[in-house]
């Protein structure tokens, strides 16, 4: 008897033993392994969040969800179409496309917000430099030195002033075109604030600047042959509901007395001057009711601006 009570107590033993040793192996193998494995993805899914807030951060504009379809916003679906051989680069904070022949942008597109606009802004950075994502090499520094002309943004620091990172981005030569310094610190100068005003009253603008490079020759710069245009360009897209409206401006590469509204254009009128395609992706049917015409009525330019550009000129 008390043998088979001892060879029981043994079996129990054996066979508590046995299912403890089959939880451990459970718990060694699926529990506690996930939970590293877990452990590893969340320390990974923390790290790409920390890097994500810090990219909406510095570049909050790029990262928006559009006002008007409540889509993720992209760039890609507001950039023109050029007819000259070039190269398309992705700064982040704008895109150009790069002419070698001419050795500047073509155009710049970005998308201008009131939120970027009342965000603190940082100091101008002022480090004009080559753009190293220019597979032919940008122009440089040294081609402008000495030349009568200003590095003249396409891309206005001031629009990318919500950090330094973006600030800095629009000092790359690729951004910069030759421009006459009474241009540049005038007319050129004013229509940049406007646009400013115009985007922080709009909520949003989509905006396309670029030199008009359709003339057979140009006075040239630097060793690189840089091409001075004779004309500027800037196309202004407002998609918000419930006055979609575009606006074109073309403007010659000297000082100005007139009031921006001399220089208006439609879309249609910038795209057969420059022989770019703006807002190609837009539907058909909206691209042509855009492009077609223009009210100047809904593109008010601050009067006091203007007659304060005129003084200033008068002092030059």
């Amino acid at each position: 008897m008390e043998n088979s009570m001892n060879v029981g107590g043994w079996m129990k033993f054996l066979l508590f033993g046995g299912a403890l040793a089959g939880l451990w192996f459970v718990y060694d193998q699926f529990i506690a392994g996930s939970t590293v494995e877990d452990m590893a993805r969340d320390y990974e899914l923390e790290q790409h969040a920390e890097d994500f807030v810090k990219q909406t951060a510095t570049a909050p504009s790029e990262r928006d969800v559009h006002p008007v379809s409540g889509t993720a916003y992209t760039l890609d679906n507001y950039l023109p179409i050029a007819s000259i051989p070039g190269q398309r680069i992705d700064h982040g904070y704008y895109q150009l496309y790069y002419s070698e022949k001419h050795e500047q942008a073509a155009w710049v597109a970005y998308r201008l917000t009131r939120d970027q606009l009342e965000l603190p802004t940082v100091a101008r950075t002022d480090d004009f430099r080559p753009d190293p994502m220019v597979a032919s090499g940008s122009a440089q520094i040294s081609d402008y030195q000495g030349s009568g002309y200003d590095r003249g943004h396409l891309v206005p620091a001031a629009d990318r002033a919500y950090s330094d990172e973006a600030m800095s981005s629009t000092f790359y030569l690729s951004n910069a075109s030759p421009q006459a310094i009474a241009f540049n610190r005038g007319i050129w100068k004013e229509l940049e604030h406007q646009t400013r005003d115009w985007a922080r009253a709009a909520g949003e603008l989509y905006i396309v600047t670029g030199p008009v490079l359709q003339q057979q020759r140009y006075t040239r710069i630097g060793d690189n042959r840089v091409a001075v245009p004779k004309a500027f360009f800037k196309v202004l897209l407002d998609l918000r509901e419930p006055e979609q409206k575009a606006i074109g401006f073309v403007m010659s590469n000297q000082a100005h007395e007139e009031p921006l509204d001399h220089f208006m254009r439609s879309v249609d009128e910038v795209e057969a001057i420059t022989g770019i395609d703006f807002f190609a992706s837009l539907p058909d049917e909206q691209e042509a009711q855009l492009e077609r015409t223009y009210n100047a009525s809904r593109w008010i330019y601050d009067e006091v601006r203007y007659k304060r550009r005129l003084v200033n000129q008068l002092k030059e």
